[in-house]
């Protein structure tokens, strides 16, 4: 399995979005988005770019990678 380097190009420009809900928790004493939380999001995001582009579980695991 090859990283195709024309489906990320596809996939950039037809734009990512990721969408969740910010729970109240996650709201610090200011209103803002307490700092760990920003750490899971962009986690989240980039889990779901990696997918977008064909990095996903099953590539991973076929290439052994991480």
């Amino acid at each position: 399995m090859d990283f195709d380097a024309v489906e990320v190009r596809k996939a950039a420009e037809n734009g990512f979005e990721q969408r969740g809900t910010v729970l109240p928790e996650w709201i610090d004493y200011n209103g803002h988005l307490s700092e760990p939380y920003y750490v899971l999001v962009l986690g989240n995001a980039t889990t779901a770019v990696m997918d977008a582009v064909g990095l996903d579980p099953a590539y991973r695991e076929a290439t052994d990678s991480s």
